[in-house]
């Protein structure tokens, strides 16, 4: 498998910016203080306030990756496991 020189650069290609991706979520948040609510946008303090933005979030509800999801993750997550017919989370429109 990794006697290909193309093969084996694409894998270390691939994990390269895998381990970049996840060292950038985890030194952020450790560097950076994040002071909240945000109020930079009139949208921005709900989503941003401690504790509870995510509670009526159907899909979001296991702590797992927590920190990687944003506000559009659950309309991904119920199209991948329910389709664009779902009835779990809030259409817009």
């Amino acid at each position: 498998m990794f006697n290909n020189p193309s093969r084996r650069t694409i894998i270390l290609i691939w994990l390269g910016w895998a381990v970049i991706m996840l060292a950038y979520h985890a030194w952020v948040p450790a560097r950076f203080r994040v002071v909240r609510p945000d109020n930079a946008l009139f949208w921005t303090a709900d989503s941003t306030r401690i504790g509870g933005f995510q509670d009526q979030k159907y899909y979001l509800q296991d702590p797992f990756l927590s920190s990687h999801v944003a506000w559009d993750s659950e309309y991904y997550l119920a199209i991948a496991i329910g389709g664009y017919e779902d009835p779990n989370v809030d259409r817009v429109g």
